[in-house]
């Protein structure tokens, strides 16, 4: 009989990829129930996952829902629970008494506003005292929190494309969220870029969602600086559907804001665009840095338009140059074992 494992996800199953990548490689190791939040969002199914969906309907209610959810499943004793931090968590062990629970965090504090970010953090950081066992997904965000005993549950990435890139124009893709990104800048920048150099961008695909704000922001700039010819937006798209992109693409931004609360958060797709053999434009997060030192992404930029325009010439240049040799990264696969150990 396979050991019972549940995972406890905040955003609707599928949505995150590192908990859909550890259901995808474990799945035949393990009897996987996931409990997640409800977004409204298409489904999303993975055969040999059970997924109960809580109501994300006010913080309280929602709260008694997944709370009463995981009441229901202790009665069955699983094996281990695996939990992505969400806010009031430190009562869930305790449904669990014969289980190992194991704490996750892919982040620290992300939000704009600095009062919201230090209560998180100071949440966060009481509420992983109830915890045994902890995960988290680079010391930097162990730091940030003042968690002191932890495993290393670092990032994975797919390579969604083995064609050879050819080099004779830019054909620049984005994949990632726009919540508070400012991907608009990247647009300016590229206007400023173009107005010197006509024929060097052939494409720029942007792929990810927002709020309707974050999607009018850029379709504005599209409109100001006349680029509807190049600058495509294409909204969410499966990570079963992103291989055409990454085909066609020969350079991959990672534009994550250059701002303390942002510094430790390591992007997915910088990975994947260098196992995919693109090059890469990197904003000069800390996190960000640290992939450059290991030869990851081309060329590293600050998170404004003038600096990106700069950043467009210096890869312009270098596309001339024998194409860029293909990073090996860590797979999903190792992630997943990382996994399987912790759990097992």
């Amino acid at each position: 009989m396979k050991k019972r494992v549940i995972f406890v996800g905040k955003d609707q199953f599928g949505y995150q990829t590192d908990l859909y990548k550890y259901c995808e490689h474990l799945r035949d190791l393990f009897d996987i129930t996931v409990v997640c939040f409800e977004r409204n969002l298409p489904e999303i199914a993975l055969p040999g996952i059970n997924v109960i969906t809580v109501p994300n309907h006010g913080f309280l209610a929602k709260y008694r829902a997944i709370h009463k959810t995981l009441k229901s499943l202790s009665e069955t004793t699983p094996g281990a629970v695996f939990i992505q931090y969400m806010p009031f968590c430190a009562a869930f062990p305790k449904l669990f008494p014969n289980a190992k629970v194991i704490l996750d965090f892919r982040t620290a504090g992300v939000q704009p506003n600095a009062i919201k970010r230090m209560v998180q953090n100071n949440l966060s950081r009481l509420e992983s005292c109830w915890f045994k066992h902890h995960t988290v997904i680079n010391p930097g965000v162990a730091r940030k929190l003042g968690i002191k005993h932890y495993s290393l549950l670092p990032l994975g990435a797919d390579v969604f494309s083995a064609e050879p890139k050819l080099h004779d124009k830019m054909r620049l893709l984005y994949v990632g969220t726009l919540v508070n990104r400012k991907i608009e800048r990247t647009i300016e920048g590229l206007a400023r870029f173009n107005t010197l150099h006509h024929n060097c961008v052939e494409s720029y695909d942007i792929v990810g969602t927002g709020s309707e704000k974050d999607v009018q922001k850029l379709i504005k700039e599209i409109k100001r600086y006349n680029l509807g010819h190049i600058v495509k937006l294409h909204g969410y798209v499966p990570q079963t559907h992103l291989k055409p992109f990454f085909d066609s693409a020969n350079a991959g931004i990672t534009f994550v804001p250059i701002k303390p609360w942002y510094m430790h958060q390591p992007p997915t797709k910088a990975l994947e665009y260098a196992a995919s053999g693109l090059r890469g434009i990197l904003t000069a997060t800390e996190a960000n840095v640290e992939l450059y030192n290991t030869g990851i992404g081309d060329v590293l930029c600050l998170d404004t338009a003038k600096s990106f325009a700069s950043a467009l010439q210096t890869m312009c240049t270098r596309f001339n140059k024998k194409q860029p040799k293909r990073i090996t990264v860590t797979s999903w696969a190792d992630v997943s074992e990382m996994v399987r150990a912790l759990v097992g």
